[in-house]
């Protein structure tokens, strides 16, 4: 029996001296392949739609890393069929699927990949390569999980990257900028991964398979200044209508539904004569990191400038001219 320990084509030479003076010679090319592969992925929590490290290493059937599997030396050397994919083994939640990325390049055996998901939730990750150097039947995978139990997501929690808030208004009113004081108006908060797109799986009815816990998430609300920063003191305060008991600026985590949830909110001014104040709003899950989600979060470039509502205030009296 024949074992290499490494990866690759290689030529075997054989010759034998018979007893006559005659020499016997023979020559045969065989590939190998890895064995398998070791996923690394980064630790949780992690961001939809964020870039997050997998350390992929080549292994041979002893468990040593086959430094031939190079993704440079193979190309240099003309070689083909040696992609390795890496992909989602499974999810660990009914919901939405999300988009899969990644890329790689083995250097001595190792890759050092970038991989993201769009959702909210737990994935599995696997790495395969399906035809080595043009057999078809060699083959070699490496997973996160055992694919003959339930999918245990040990890649995640994904997050939210941020929240949205966006004031819906009536398409008569659509280009309205202002509120006043005490008047009703429905602010919808939106979960987002960093590419700007809604998380579907932030939602009230979509459970974690191995912690039973759903997605969605209770939100506190705050009406900032016009730059981000509370006024001291502020003007009035901000309500949730009709009004809780007891009484808590919140959206509640039961009202998530495919990444989104509404709230009626008013704003009641702490005095009748109040000039006009423009008022931001802000979302947050009252997390600490890294498992903090806000509407606050900026990045450069940043995929949405507009992501905290913002409106201006009126006390409502009239003006009357001489």
């Amino acid at each position: 029996a024949l074992k290499y320990p490494d990866a690759g084509e290689l030529a075997l030479k054989a010759s034998v001296d018979t007893k006559k003076g005659m020499t016997a010679k023979g020559e045969k090319l065989f590939v190998t392949v890895p064995a398998s592969f070791k996923l690394a992925p980064a630790a949780g929590p992690l961001r939809a739609g964020a870039d997050f490290a997998v350390d992929i290493t080549a292994l041979n059937a002893d468990g040593a890393t086959t430094p031939n599997f190079d993704t440079k030396d193979l190309n240099d050397a003309g070689a083909t069929g040696h992609d390795v994919a890496l992909d989602v083994a499974c999810r660990a939640q009914d919901g939405a699927p999300g988009s899969f990325a990644s890329s790689l390049c083995f250097t001595d055996g190792v890759a050092k990949a970038a991989a993201r998901w769009s959702e909210v939730g737990r994935i599995d990750l696997k790495a395969s390569v399906t035809s080595f150097l043009g057999i078809k039947t060699l083959n070699a995978e490496g997973r996160t999980d055992d694919p003959l139990k339930n999918c245990p997501g040990k890649v995640g929690p994904f997050l939210p990257q941020y929240f949205k808030l966006v004031i819906e208004r009536p398409i008569p009113e659509k280009d309205r900028t202002f509120h006043y004081a005490q008047e009703p108006f429905v602010l919808r908060a939106i979960a987002m991964s960093k590419a700007g797109t809604v998380t579907e799986n932030y939602d009230a009815k979509i459970v974690d398979a191995v912690t039973k816990a759903a997605y969605g998430e209770k939100l506190t609300l705050s009406a900032l200044g016009p730059t981000g920063i509370a006024p001291d003191p502020a003007p009035g305060v901000l309500n949730v209508v009709p009004k809780p008991d007891p009484p808590a600026v919140e959206i509640p985590a039961s009202a998530f539904s495919k990444g989104s949830a509404a709230v009626t909110l008013n704003y009641t001014f702490a005095a009748v004569r109040t000039a006009p104040q423009a008022i931001r709003l802000r979302a947050t899950n009252g997390k600490a990191a890294p498992a903090d989600v806000s509407s606050a979060y900026a990045a450069a470039p940043d995929p949405d400038p507009a992501k905290e509502a913002q409106t201006t205030l009126r006390g409502g009296r009239l003006r009357i001219g001489n």
